[in-house]
């Protein structure tokens, strides 16, 4: 497949079968406003110019649970054992023991680094900035490498109840390239990348929203797709190749989720055609496409404001929206304390807004749903969600 794969929401606690994906809310929580930052990602925690390669990328045996956003690499242009292990990012080593350093960055993100020997004088507390030296890469056999040398590297959010992973996107795409999680095991493995640490990226990943003429083709026409993903609610009623006509070729990538199965389908033109599992597209249906076209694209869906009863499962559901504009409180009033949290996707800022049940007022960006807008809706048991 040519591109990544989108995300399903963050969750308080992974407790469905299929890895939640792409857990862009936790990047919210640590700046106001990010559309005001520069957004040109992390580098990889080695020498600058060494190139590695990612031997086990999201989602692997060893990374499930609280961290499947893990990234495993070893250097391709010159021997891991021994290699430099510099810092992402500036900040402040906050952990500092056995076989792992974190660095905590100007956000609150700790930076894991892992499998490594400490340079001397490295210490817990200290100030260091972005491409200063910290470590090694242990020789096999040590550091808890299990034979293999190699880097673990993720990203965590600390919270009172524990820690959540992030995938390396957005403000913290990797080298630029933003990696996001579809579930799919050792997801980004092969991945190879050359390190800029301790320099400035040369070039920074430019969002849509960074776009005037992007931002001014959304404004004015519904049916736009902006280059990336995009979520949106399909309604109608069509197989796939019909529906899909007028812009095959300006996709790379088209999911759908199955909820009572808790897992994504997916069509792609680089699949092989047995692995291709989406026929057709149904009334209601939530779907994440990958526009490749730097331009974006326009997809005309009918337009709908039907009152309905849409069938939920326990753990996450990909719906479409089809009743008029609600304020998001009046939109969930009939599940009551079924539901858990709603996510919706911003495509401007590549990320998304969230209402969570039980979440402070000020964390809760999500405040209206829309007419044929795809949501993720995060259930604590089955009901029916009366869209009225």
């Amino acid at each position: 497949m040519t591109t990544s794969s989108p995300g399903t929401p963050p969750a308080p606690v992974w407790r469905i079968a299929v890895l939640a994906l792409a857990t862009i809310l936790a990047l919210l929580a640590v700046r106001a406003d990010p559309a005001s930052a520069a957004i040109d990602g992390v580098p990889l925690p080695v020498a600058a110019g060494s190139t590695w390669e990612v031997v086990a990328g999201y989602n692997t045996y060893t990374h499930v649970g609280g961290d499947p956003h893990a990234l495993d690499i070893v250097r391709v242009d010159a021997d891991t054992a021994g290699s430099e292990v510099r810092s992402p990012v500036a900040g402040q080593l906050r952990y500092f023991g056995g076989d792992c350093l974190t660095v905590q960055d100007e956000n609150g993100m700790r930076h894991l680094i892992c499998h490594i020997w400490p340079v001397d004088g490295v210490q817990s507390g200290a100030q260091v900035e972005r491409g200063d030296l910290l470590a090694t890469v242990a020789p096999a056999g040590y550091a808890g490498n299990n034979g293999l040398p190699h880097i673990r590297y993720a990203i965590h959010q600390h919270f009172s109840s524990g820690l959540q992973t992030v995938p390396f996107t957005g403000e913290y795409a990797l080298e630029g390239r933003n990696l996001f999680d579809s579930g799919t095991f050792l997801e980004h493995s092969g991945l190879r990348l050359t390190s800029s640490s301790g320099a400035p990226l040369a070039e920074p990943v430019l969002l849509p929203q960074d776009r005037p003429e992007i931002v001014a083709s959304v404004a004015a026409d519904p049916s736009y797709l902006v280059p990336g993903w995009n979520l949106l609610g399909w309604t109608g009623d069509a197989d796939l190749a019909v529906a899909i006509e007028p812009i095959a070729t300006q996709i790379s990538s088209l999911y759908t989720y199955d909820s009572l199965a808790q897992r994504f389908r997916a069509w792609s033109p680089a699949l092989p055609v047995a692995l291709r599992d989406i026929e057709s597209l149904e009334f209601g249906t939530g779907v994440w496409v990958y526009v490749q076209d730097d331009s974006g694209l326009r997809w005309t869906r009918p337009q709908v404001e039907l009152s309905r009863a849409v069938p939920l499962t326990s753990g996450f559901n990909l719906v479409s929206w089809t009743a008029g504009v609600r304020e998001i409180g009046a939109a969930l009033a009939s599940l009551g304390d079924d539901v858990t949290a709603v996510f919706a996707w911003d495509p401007l800022a590549q990320r998304y807004l969230a209402y969570r049940v039980d979440a402070p007022s000020f964390l809760n960006d999500l405040e209206v749903l829309l007419p044929g807008q795809a949501v993720w809706v995060e259930m604590r048991r089955a009901a029916d969600w009366q869209q009225t």
